[in-house]
């Protein structure tokens, strides 16, 4: 199908210039089609000062919490949306992350979880019930769960919302507000698992220098944590406009709130993926 080049192709309004003036498309033309204006258009969106990738990426490291206000009082065109956001990040998480805290191995599940005592014998009687052998179960849910943890992150977004919705409740806010909360969240927690390797990276040689016995790993799992309350505190004052006061009690509800939210998504991912496996 063709278009007229005096005609926009999406609303259909007639073109007086290189841009309708009704949506803002662009008048196609033959240097639009070519393969290096594509791949140009794209780098320039992922690395330009203007870029939104580049802005989003930015705003949310520097200025925890802005994201969000700006999604709420309408200043949104100049961002990515907080769902693409997450899915890009959602991707490269799961590329390089040092830690496989989103995907648990099938072990983990069964004996370091707070709900393994009460699934370890229900999974040893369906293992006995369907004759299947510990280690083929495991090999093939191993496999299988990596796969998943791209969709499955996702599931720990709307469970945390919901705690977020019960501590910081306002009702200038609605629940979309609390959802993009707990996106963008997820989203720096994502990007912080990987950039606290560098800091974690730097006291272990200290550590080493030093001749201390203190665990690198020790530091890096220490380090996560302080961060995701930082970022929580200045994320709650910006988008919720609240005191120092009002953030730092509502810290200590929403920190045990996040390490539960993040226990029920380890439960639904290993019913989720267990149901799922074949053997």
């Amino acid at each position: 199908m063709s278009f007229s080049p005096e005609i926009c192709a999406t609303c259909q309004s007639k073109l007086n210039g290189n841009f309708c003036s009704q949506c803002g498309e662009q008048r196609l033309n033959q240097k639009l089609r070519s393969l290096h204006y594509i791949i140009s258009d794209i780098i320039q969106d992922l690395t330009s000062v203007d870029g939104k990738f580049y802005k989003t990426i930015k705003t949310i490291l520097v200025h925890p919490g802005e994201l969000e206000y700006h999604y709420h009082i309408g200043k949104r065109v100049c961002y990515l949306k907080p769902i693409t956001l997450f899915f890009i990040l959602n991707v490269l998480f799961v590329m390089v992350s040092p830690i496989s805290d989103f995907y648990v191995t099938l072990d983990d599940q069964i004996s370091l979880q707070g709900y393994s005592p009460y699934i370890k014998p229900l999974f040893e009687d369906y293992l006995l019930e369907k004759k299947i052998s510990y280690q083929a179960f495991e090999q093939n849910y191993n496999q299988l769960v990596v796969v998943l943890a791209r969709s499955l992150i996702i599931l720990e977004v709307p469970i945390f919302a919901l705690a977020c919705s019960a501590v910081l409740y306002n009702r200038k806010y609605y629940s979309g507000d609390y959802f993009n909360f707990s996106l963008n969240l997820h989203s720096w927690l994502l990007m912080w698992i990987i950039i606290a390797m560098a800091p974690a990276f730097i006291f272990a040689i200290f550590i080493y220098l030093l001749e201390l016995t203190i665990d690198a790993n020790e530091i890096y799992y220490l380090i996560l944590p302080i961060g995701l309350g930082a970022y929580l505190f200045f994320a709650m004052r910006r988008m919720f406009r609240l005191t120092w006061w009002q953030s730092l009690w509502r810290l200590f509800l929403l920190l045990p709130a996040y390490a539960i939210s993040h226990i029920l998504f380890r439960f639904i991912q290993f019913l989720l993926t267990a149901s799922l496996v074949e053997v």
